[in-house]
Order: C-alpha cells, then structure tokens, then sequence
C-alpha cells in the first residue's frame, strides 16, 4: 500500500519529500576495522611494511605505508599478519593519499587473489555483502 493512498495532491508530494531515502554508497561490501594486523608488500625491489586499518570481502586499507611505495595500479604480493597467522594476498592499489603528520601514506587495496585461510578468514569475521 502506497504511503499517500487518500491524501491531496499536495498531502502527498509533502509525505514524499519526508520518505527515507536509500542512501548509496561507493562501498559493496562491509568494512571491519581490525588491530594488530600489519601488511608486507613486495613491489619486485624491496618489502614494505604497513598498518592494515580495515578489511572486506575483496580489499584493505593499509596506513603508515612508505613514502618510496609507487602505488602503482600493478599486482603486488603481500603478506598480512596479525594474531599468529599470516595470509598470501594478491593486491591492487585502488586509491592513495598521503599523511603528511607521519610522512607516509593511506593505501586502500582491491584483493585479487588469496589463500584460502585469508577467505575463510574474512567469511568467519566480516559481514555478508551491504545492498
């Protein structure tokens, strides 16, 4: 049943300005926040380590990445640590941004390939795909 079934012209274009809204987002899956995880990421001349904030069902955010990382749109293959297990990750930086206060960068990570302990990780503590 419609919200202005029986009102006026005016009734109802009044009760459909107030109507929830579904708001979009860039973001098809859920993030957790996650401590204690830290990310090495091999670019083919040297390893980096960084501070993984956040993870989804097919990405990461690192901070705290070095400056010298290229952040280039290749794959890189990194290792993301964090209470006693390490998981083999295949990654694509998404977008960067430079945090002048530690003079390092915000990396966010679109996950191409990884090792079945990283998914079944990811299917034990994130949430299912927000719509």
């Amino acid at each position: 049943m419609s919200c202005c079934t029986g009102r006026t012209g005016k009734e109802k274009k009044m009760l459909a300005q107030h109507q929830p809204q579904k708001v979009s987002s860039k973001r098809k899956h859920e993030r957790v926040d996650v401590e204690g995880f830290w990310g090495d990421i091999a670019d083919g001349k040297q390893v980096l380590e960084g501070v993984v904030r956040n993870v989804s069902s097919n990405g990461l955010k690192m901070s705290k990445v070095p400056d010298s990382f290229s952040a280039e749109k290749k794959h890189y293959v990194a290792v993301i640590s964090g209470n006693n297990k390490h998981f083999r990750v295949l990654i694509q930086p998404r977008w960067s941004q430079r945090d002048e206060k530690t003079n390092s960068m915000d990396v966010g990570f679109k996950i191409i390939d990884s090792s079945w302990e990283w998914s079944e990780f990811i299917y034990h503590n994130v949430p299912e795909t927000v719509n």
